[in-house]
C-alpha cells in the first residue's frame, strides 16, 4: 500500500479491525454462521468488482468454493441491506452524475484480502480460497501499477469504501449480537 494512501486512510482502517465482528474474526474464533455470512458479504461486493480486474485476481469462484464447504447447513444467504447498498454503489458507479473512482474499491478489497486475508486463512482453513491467487505479488503488483494513484479523489474513495465496510461489519455484529470482543 502507498503510504500515502496508507496515512490517508490509516484512522478508518484502525477503526474497522477494532469493531466486534472483526475482532473475532481475526481471532479465529467466528461460528459457522458467522462466517458464512462474511463470505456471502464478499461474494456480493466481488460480484460486481471482478468485473473490472484481470480474471487471476477475481474472487467470486473461489468464494462460492468456499461457501459449498457449508452445506451441510441450512443458512441464510441474506446479507445486510448495507451490503447490497455497497454492492449497488459500485455497480452504478460509472452512471452516477460525481463519477465514483472504482478503482479506489478495487484497491481496497483486493489488498485487503491479499494482504489480511494471509492470516486469515490459517485461521479459517476451510473456507480459504477466498484468499488464494495463482501468483500473490504478480497480483500486488497489478493492484499497485495499475489501479493505485496517490490523490486526494483516489483516497477519498478509499476512505468511503472503508466506511462502507465499518457500516457492513456493524451491522454483522448486530445481526449475531457481537458487541464486544
Amino acid at each position: 500500500m502507498s503510504n500515502i494512501i496508507r496515512e490517508g486512510t490509516n484512522d478508518l482502517h484502525d477503526k474497522l479491525e477494532a469493531l466486534p465482528f472483526n475482532q473475532k474474526m481475526f481471532q479465529g474464533k467466528l461460528t459457522s454462521e458467522e462466517r458464512f455470512m462474511y463470505l456471502n458479504v464478499h461474494r456480493e461486493i466481488f460480484s460486481v468488482l471482478d468485473n473490472y480486474v484481470p480474471q487471476q485476481l477475481r474472487r467470486v469462484s473461489n468464494i462460492e468454493q468456499d461457501l459449498n464447504t457449508f452445506t451441510t447447513m441450512r443458512l441464510p444467504d441474506i446479507c445486510p441491506s448495507s451490503v447490497y447498498e455497497y454492492a449497488g454503489y459500485l455497480e452504478f458507479a460509472d452512471y452516477m452524475p460525481t463519477k465514483i473512482n472504482i478503482n479506489a474499491h478495487i484497491y481496497l478489497n483486493y489488498m485487503g484480502v491479499m494482504f489480511g486475508g494471509q492470516i486469515m486463512a490459517k485461521q479459517y482453513p476451510l473456507s480459504s480460497r477466498i484468499y488464494q491467487f495463482e501468483d500473490l505479488l504478480e497480483g500486488r503488483a497489478y493492484i499497485r501499477e495499475k489501479v493505485c494513484v496517490d490523490t486526494n479523489d483516489f483516497i477519498g474513495e478509499v476512505r468511503e469504501g472503508f466506511n462502507w465496510h465499518i457500516e457492513i461489519a456493524t451491522a454483522l455484529g448486530k445481526l449475531f449480537k457481537i458487541t464486544d470482543f
